[in-house]
């Protein structure tokens, strides 16, 4: 520091002397100007104010009031709208009608003697009964084999059996034939044999009555009369009919049970062994062809 006064050097800034004091004094001649134009500024806003001395002091004016509203007018006030009507409901949709029940099947008969000949017209107005499903050989059962075989079932009716066959392309069962009863079991049963089909295929629905020999109510020595009866179904295949009627016979009785229900089943085959002894060991009954009518109130199952 003496060496820098010696030399004339300022020791804060390592400048020389002489530099340092010419710096200074622009600074202050700076701030004097400063100053005085600051004075200066204040001098002339007070001489502003003393000029108009009520500018400063006049309040600020109000804001204008808004103008009176004018008195109301009588006028009358229009009556509020009325609600619209309420909107009636969608009319509930009409029913569908309903459909119109099948038709029962109904086929033409001709009449000899006390045999009753079916005919159901010509095979396009066939139907098929849906019941009844065609076994193995897919054979169809036409729907009015289900009316015979009602026919026959219902004794107030009075018919001792119906038949059914193949027709000619072998591919349908059709009701063909059906008779009524008489007072005698045996000449009926005879009747039905005689017209079973040399050499075709067929089934039967049969009201088989009997006189129970030795049953639960008879042991046919006190001559009391113990008639039953059994709703029966036979399959008919005689000897003379081809393989292929044989073969029909056999794969379609389940079509035809379908139809044909709550039946006692059996099958024969020569009319030879259809006598009233043999029929009845076929049905493991003991009985004797005695005279009673099947028709009128008594309903035999």
């Amino acid at each position: 520091s003496d060496v820098y006064k010696r030399q004339g050097i300022n020791a804060e800034y390592g400048e020389p002397r002489e530099t340092t004091m010419a710096l200074a004094a622009e600074l202050e001649e700076m701030e004097a100007r400063i100053m005085a134009e600051i004075k200066a500024s204040e001098e002339r806003i007070l001489a502003a104010i003393a000029a108009n001395p009520g500018a400063a002091a006049a309040p600020a004016a109000a804001p204008a009031a808004a103008p009176a509203a004018a008195p109301a007018r009588n006028v009358t006030a229009a009556p509020a709208p009325a609600p619209a009507p309420a909107r009636a409901p969608a009319p509930a949709p009409a029913p569908a009608p309903a459909p119109a029940p099948a038709a029962d099947p109904v086929y033409n008969v001709t009449q000899e003697g006390n045999i009753t000949i079916v005919d159901i017209g010509s095979p396009d107005s066939w139907v098929v009964d849906t019941k009844a499903q065609g076994g193995m050989a897919g054979i169809q059962v036409e729907q009015n084999c289900a009316k015979m075989y009602n026919d026959v079932r219902r004794t107030r009716n009075g018919f001792r059996w119906g038949l059914f066959k193949f027709d000619a392309s072998c591919s349908w069962i059709i009701p063909v034939s059906q008779c009524k009863a008489t007072d005698d079991f045996g000449a009926d049963w005879m009747n039905f044999v005689a017209n079973l089909p040399e050499k075709e295929s067929a089934y039967a629905v049969y009201n088989f009555d009997y006189n129970e020999i030795k049953g639960r109510y008879s042991d046919g020595q006190d001559g009391t009369v113990n008639v039953k009866s059994r709703f029966c179904l036979f399959a008919w295949s005689p000897k003379g009919s081809g393989v292929k009627m044989k073969m029909l016979s056999a794969t379609s009785v389940k079509a035809i049970k379908e139809v044909c229900k709550g039946t006692v089943e059996a099958a024969i085959h020569d009319k030879a062994d259809c006598d009233w002894d043999s029929i009845c060991q076929t049905l493991r009954i003991e009985a004797q062809p005695i005279s009673r009518a099947t028709y009128g109130d008594y309903d035999g199952y």
